[in-house]
């Protein structure tokens, strides 16, 4: 088990205090945090050296330097589904014993922010995070096809059609998004094309993944799924063991949206 470094814990929590209280006395720095008198002054010390504090020479307060004053700058919508999203994640794979990832539209493409990827000794323990994955392959952008508004639809799959890649394309197939659109809201779930990824890293044996949509506010906002190696389980498996795990925690991860955002 990886332990704690004290000492950096404290000096965060310092950082934190003056991001919220502005310049403060050392007293009233001590009050805040609780820390010991001489404990503070060796954090002080150390961020005044890395030049993260000042103390002021007419007031004798302490602050951050204003660079720093970030505290009050509205996260991004991605940085709070990561954070979010992690400990959900990691729960889904105590369950599953597979890897998970959520994925986020751009452009043209899904993002994927988070994954349990590397947390596992198998084939499938190789980076994901930050790899775009097409729509009409990938079951994270199936699944947000069949889920997302009309309009925004209308508009990827026009995109698609226009793209210089053949796997994009796959959306002129005449009837092809209708058949897709019909297909996952019956089940509730996309589904990975055979064989498709594009990881250089990917074991060579065929992967499938099914996927679900993460619904905050009656709006898609994200995609989760689950991967796992073709020739281990059948898909029937997967949605007879494994689906409900992976349909409550896109539930979980939505509503928890819902109530952050209400705040």
């Amino acid at each position: 088990m990886v332990k704690n470094i004290t000492a950096l814990a404290r000096g965060l929590q310092v950082v934190e205090t003056l991001q919220e209280t502005g310049p403060i006395s050392l007293a009233g720095l001590q009050l805040q945090t609780g820390l010991p008198k001489a404990t503070l002054l060796r954090i002080l010390r150390t961020l005044a050296e890395q030049g993260w504090v000042f103390r002021g020479l007419g007031d004798d307060r302490y602050r951050l330097r204003a660079e720093l004053r970030i505290r009050h700058q509205e996260p991004s919508r991605h940085e709070y589904l990561i954070e979010r999203a992690g400990p959900i994640l990691e729960g889904l794979q105590e369950h599953t014993g597979w890897p998970s990832a959520i994925a986020v539209r751009e452009r043209y493409r899904m993002h994927i922010l988070e994954s349990t990827a590397r947390t596992l000794s198998l084939q499938l323990n190789y980076p994901v995070i930050g790899f775009q994955v097409h729509f009409p392959w990938s079951a994270l952008g199936r699944v947000y096809l069949a889920y997302c508004p009309d309009s925004e639809r209308e508009e990827i799959v026009s995109n698609l059609s226009r793209s210089s890649d053949p796997r994009d394309r796959i959306v002129d197939a005449p009837g092809w998004v209708d058949r897709l659109l019909r297909e996952i809201r019956d089940r509730g779930y996309g589904t990975r094309l055979p064989r498709y990824w594009v990881h250089p890293d990917a074991p060579s044996e065929p992967l499938n993944a099914v996927a679900v949509p993460v619904m905050s506010g009656g709006q898609i906002v994200a995609t989760f799924n689950m991967v796992w190696l073709a020739n281990a389980m059948s898909l029937e498996t997967v949605e007879r063991e494994h689906l409900p795990f992976l349909r409550n925690a896109a539930r979980t991860l939505g509503e928890s949206v819902v109530i952050e955002s209400a705040l």
